[in-house]
């Protein structure tokens, strides 16, 4: 109940950047991984309200969730905190809680926000979480968001936000690391070309 009303508050809030979501749907059981491109702190609501109704999770730094209403918010909304972020053994070990439990998790392959949603590096977290569970990969490309605050700039504009979803991947589960960077790649190409589909 509180998620939907969750959901009903942010798509009033997203109205003016004229959120949409193209492509395939959510799948709406099982274990996945939604793998993003990440340009904006938008971006992980913009791929929740894609999913919806599937409740999503992600992680926040535990320091955040000590902030009063702020904390709660968070837990509703399927945060879990962590110490801190980045690939680290806690943010490991909770995303595969997460995913054994059968729940969907977002993560960004990029590791961190990125101009216009381009990285040069790129990290195998998302192949190794589906891997080590056997969840299923979902990769998400979201356009616009990169354009909310341009560089140089300090009032935010409202650009449309297009959050397009792909064909989930099946992953066998796997210790080898070689696997985890073909596979990152590969989850990295279906991101780019949802980004370029016209």
């Amino acid at each position: 109940m509180i998620y939907r009303l969750l959901y009903i508050i942010f798509r009033l809030l997203y109205l003016p950047f004229r959120l949409k979501k193209e492509g395939q749907k959510v799948p709406q059981e099982g274990a996945i991984v939604l793998a993003s491109n990440h340009a904006s702190y938008l971006d992980p609501v913009a791929v929740g309200i894609a999913a919806y109704p599937r409740r999503v999770n992600w992680v926040g730094k535990k320091e955040l969730f000590s902030i009063p209403v702020l904390g709660w918010f968070l837990r509703s909304v399927g945060v879990f905190p962590v110490n801190r972020l980045g690939v680290s053994k806690e943010v490991l070990k909770k995303s595969i809680d997460i995913l054994n439990q059968g729940k969907a998790l977002i993560i960004f392959p990029q590791g961190t926000r990125v101009k216009d949603g381009v990285a040069e590096n790129q990290y195998n977290g998302a192949s190794y979480l589906a891997t080590k569970t056997g969840a299923k990969v979902v990769p998400v490309a979201v356009i616009g968001s990169d354009k909310v605050i341009p560089e140089g700039k300090k009032l935010p504009r409202f650009p449309k936000i297009t959050v397009k979803v792909g064909h989930e991947i099946t992953v066998q589960k796997s210790a080898d690391k070689q696997q985890l960077s073909v596979l990152t790649d590969k989850i990295m190409k279906e991101i780019n070309i949802l980004k370029e589909q016209k």
